[in-house]
């Protein structure tokens, strides 16, 4: 590919380097970028989803129907396990109740 006589940096730069660098070393730099592109994109859909859990627990627990939710009910509503459900209810700062400790309620 031949560099237009204006232009400098950007994607021709990046190209002068790869061009210095031997073939097994360029696909390893490849692969590192590739890898963590990857990792990032990973670690930004769990909090995507994350959050999507704590907007659905929030939705039930500000339903006007209710004042208090079974955790059973809100366990099921995200199909969670018991500890990520509490540690969810805890992040939204939802608080159990002091006599029956299987309902909640968002303050």
């Amino acid at each position: 590919m031949q560099r237009p006589p204006a232009v400098s940096g950007g994607l021709f730069a990046i190209q002068d380097v790869l061009e210095s660098v031997p073939v097994e070393e360029t696909q390893i730099i490849v692969a590192v970028i590739v890898g963590a592109a990857l990792a990032l994109c990973a670690v930004l859909q769990y909090y995507r989803f994350r959050n999507r859990l704590k907007d659905i627990l929030r939705e039930h627990l500000t339903d006007p129907h209710w004042t208090w939710r079974s955790f059973e009910g809100l366990q099921r509503a995200i199909h969670a396990d018991e500890r990520t459900t509490t540690d969810l209810l805890t992040d939204i700062g939802a608080r159990r109740s002091e006599k029956d400790k299987d309902v909640w309620i968002l303050e």
